[in-house]
């Protein structure tokens, strides 16, 4: 298992991956024609603001993160919010996942921000993120700033 930076190499792969990751949270709405997943793909892997970050092992992507430092308009200090974070149901008895929010949690650490990540809260997810990872939740953020 290798965490690596997004490589065009990878794009049917992420597009693929996002498509099921959509399927899989909004299962109770219509999903939209998989082209607009092709031009979504491509429209945040060539945006500079993202971090995506990959997964791979045995050459095939099972998880990434999407992540930005978010500036919240100068209004106060920055975080590393994580917007996304997601990895393959068959992988997730993997390290996928643990690589995945340890490189998240090392890249707020070294530029000094606060460690924010969008997670589930109706599957476990959170709670193992919280459990290995100095994370904010975007709620108790919000709370801080109010």
């Amino acid at each position: 298992m290798n965490i690596i930076n997004y490589n065009q190499v990878f794009f049917e792969d992420l597009v693929d991956m996002y498509y099921e990751m959509t399927k899989e949270i909004y299962s109770h709405k219509h999903i939209g024609n998989k082209q607009m997943f092709y031009r979504e793909i491509d429209r945040i892997t060539n945006d500079n603001q993202y971090h995506i970050v990959l997964a791979v092992s045995n050459g095939k992507v099972v998880g990434f993160s999407k992540s930005y430092i978010d500036y919240h308009s100068g209004l106060y200090s920055p975080d590393y919010y994580t917007e996304l974070l997601y990895v393959k149901p068959s992988n997730r008895g993997s390290k996928a996942l643990y690589m995945l929010a340890k490189n998240i949690d090392l890249y707020a650490k070294e530029n000094g921000l606060d460690n924010v990540i969008n997670a589930r809260i109706d599957n476990g997810f959170s709670e193992t993120i919280k459990k290995h990872y100095n994370t904010i939740s975007s709620f108790e953020k919000l709370e801080q700033r109010n």
